[in-house]
């Protein structure tokens, strides 16, 4: 991943070079041989092809390591044809028909710079889940564009301290929905529509609210909006029925033009820092992220 940050941060300055030394090569036994990093790059290849989409790697990378057996380097040469501005994560996300996905390039793109519609969008407008809920028994709606199921076994229910792959999931199911049509994130139902709630055991609504808004507080919401619940979002409790204090938590969102991303966009650019000559590789904030961006 260190090799992707620097090849990102070269991109965005028109392109370079990467030198990459074997630092233990003059111990290396038995000598190098071609095969050596072609077996390393494997490994990088794929992350390279999906930093430079929609542009093809060949016409942006040229690997040469024809002289490692002497020199112990192999040099990435990084011939850039601009035409956009380069992101290793978009970490934006869409909602299809049965799952969640990552944008593309473009499809950030079109999010990011589409304009809003004079039609607001309203938690009122999002779908109504009544229904009785029984332990253990399949529920009348299944996954799509507007309904994600989800279901943990562990404790401490998207605490953020303990929890960051349930925290990580829902931050992705949050902002496919809110950059597609609205949507709910229901907590309890398993991926088959079976329901099995969260037990409240130790904790209480108030608290799963205040874990579900330092989540989406966490997220990146388009310049200006200010996530609210009761308007950008909310959470429902509906008891399980024959299992006490066990609910099936519903986390409504509706649609937000402009993106909303599960975290900061990972992109890098060279920066000299003011207390330093040396030009490192440096992250941007979500701020200078989308300012170049939408400015093209």
């Amino acid at each position: 991943m260190k090799i992707v940050e620097y090849c990102c941060a070269l991109l965005n300055a028109g392109g370079g070079v990467l030198e990459m030394p074997i630092a233990n090569f003059k111990e290396v036994t038995p000598p190098l041989t071609i095969s050596d990093p072609v077996k390393f790059w494997e490994r990088v290849e794929p992350n390279l092809r999906k930093l430079v989409e929609p542009q093809s790697y060949g016409d942006v990378f040229d690997l040469k390591y024809d002289d490692i057996h002497v020199s112990g380097k192999v040099l990435l040469f990084i011939k850039r044809k601009p035409n956009h501005f380069y992101t290793w994560k978009f970490n934006l996300f869409l909602s299809g028909d049965t799952s969640i996905s990552e944008a593309k390039y473009t499809q950030v793109i079109s999010v990011v710079t589409k304009k809003s519609p004079d039609v607001e969008h309203t938690l009122s407008n999002l779908p109504k889940l009544n229904e009785e809920f029984v332990s253990d028994k399949k529920v009348g709606f299944h996954e799509g564009k507007q309904i994600q199921l989800k279901h943990y076994e562990s404790k401490n229910l998207l605490d953020p301290h303990s929890n960051h792959n349930q925290c990580d999931k829902v931050r992705r199911a949050i902002s496919a929905f809110a950059n597609g049509s609205g949507g709910i994130v229901v907590l309890g139902i398993t991926d088959d529509g079976v329901a099995k709630g969260h037990s409240l055991e130790g904790v209480s609504e108030k608290d799963i609210v205040e874990r579900v808004k330092t989540l989406i507080d966490k997220m990146q919401w388009p310049p200006g909006v200010n996530p609210a619940q009761g308007k950008h979002w909310d959470v429902m409790f509906s008891p399980l029925k024959d299992k006490e204090n066990c609910f099936i938590i519903m986390i409504y969102v509706v649609r937000v033009p402009g993106g909303v991303f599960a975290k900061c966009p990972e992109s890098f650019e060279l920066r000299a820092p003011e207390d330093s000559t040396e030009v490192q590789v440096h992250p941007l904030s979500f701020n200078e992220w989308h300012d170049r961006m939408v400015g093209g």
